[in-house]
């Protein structure tokens, strides 16, 4: 009778150690694409102090003008031509206009560019009104590798931005990158909204390691929720723990990596916590670390006063329990 049923109990243990629970992956494309509501990431004008290289400069009659400039590549300190992009500003104080003009195909020749004209109000305007006056304008950097982007003209500052420009104030400008990547996915059956956080640099555009996403979805009351992660961050949406394992240009993929349970209880459980380790830069299950040992966490602040002084009697007790390996300190 024993020599019958061992087949069957190494069966049923074969099984009972292959249930290991076995979680789905999510790779989801990005595409490029450009916000037209938003000033976006705000670039650094400078004054062009040379300019005789520039073709076809406007004549509108201005009682205040200027060249500027912001840097395609803003990691080059050095002042080099072929790294800028030129704008002309310009103010009719008697039609109260303001005249800006972006040499958009990079071909220092302003006479194939749009004019975009501005009024000029007696009254400040508010918020709002300075939102509606957002113009978004691609321009081409890179002609060799069809390097194409898109910049927002923000002719009455928004965000009221000091430009640390040495020209009159009236001939501010504020020049914004609007460009991201973004998708709209399922996970199972939740939809998601995935967007890139926008462009600071024209030259620094595709996703990589240190890209921040959001993702926007609808939490159990339909509400909309929404987080922010990078490479590494786990992320809770409804009852999936996800963890975003892996950027390379133009996907990601976020891989489920437990179910999620409300640990906010007294006596419930420890939720699933993943770090990375600062040497290996791998990614590491807390939970493990810590399995069978009594883990003593303090929060603290270095503004506190109470938390400093806390200091000393935590190097007494940490004294004390550091030899034994049931302590986790």
């Amino acid at each position: 009778m024993s020599k019958k049923l061992l087949p069957l109990l190494l069966i049923l243990l074969f099984i009972a150690c292959s249930e290991k629970k076995v979680y789905s992956s999510y790779k989801i494309t990005l595409e490029e694409s450009f916000y037209t509501d938003v000033p976006g990431n705000i670039v650094k004008l400078y004054v062009a102090q040379d300019h005789s290289f520039l073709k076809n400069i406007p004549e509108i009659k201005c009682d205040l003008s200027a060249i500027n400039y912001f840097k395609k590549d803003k990691f080059v300190y050095s002042d080099s031509i072929p790294n800028q992009i030129y704008l002309f500003v310009g103010v009719n104080e008697k039609k109260k206009e303001k005249y800006v003009i972006v040499d958009a195909n990079d071909n220092h020749d302003f006479s194939d560019d749009e004019l975009f004209i501005f009024p000029i109000t007696d009254v400040p305007l508010s918020r709002e009104d300075k939102k509606d006056k957002f113009v978004q304008l691609k321009v081409i950097y890179d002609h060799i590798n069809n390097g194409v982007g898109h910049i927002a003209i923000d002719p009455y500052n928004y965000f009221q931005i000091k430009n640390d420009i040495s020209q009159d104030d009236d001939l501010q400008v504020v020049i914004g990158l609007v460009d991201y990547m973004g998708a709209s996915a399922q996970i199972d059956a939740i939809a998601v909204e995935i967007n890139s956080n926008v462009s600071s640099n024209l030259y620094d555009r595709k996703l990589n390691d240190k890209t921040n996403f959001r993702i926007r979805f609808k939490d159990k009351n339909g509400e909309e929720d929404s987080r922010y992660l990078s490479r590494g961050d786990t992320i809770n949406i409804l009852d999936k723990v996800l963890v975003l394992s892996e950027v390379s240009y133009p996907d990601i993929t976020l891989e489920q990596i437990a179910i999620f349970v409300d640990s906010s209880r007294v006596d419930s459980y420890m939720p699933i916590v993943y770090s990375r380790d600062l040497d290996t830069d791998e990614k590491i299950k807390i939970n493990d670390k810590i399995k069978r040992k009594y883990v003593f966490i303090n929060f603290w602040g270095s503004w506190s006063g109470p938390s400093i002084v806390s200091i000393r009697e935590l190097k007494e007790l940490y004294e004390k329990i550091k030899i034994e390996k049931m302590y986790l300190f």
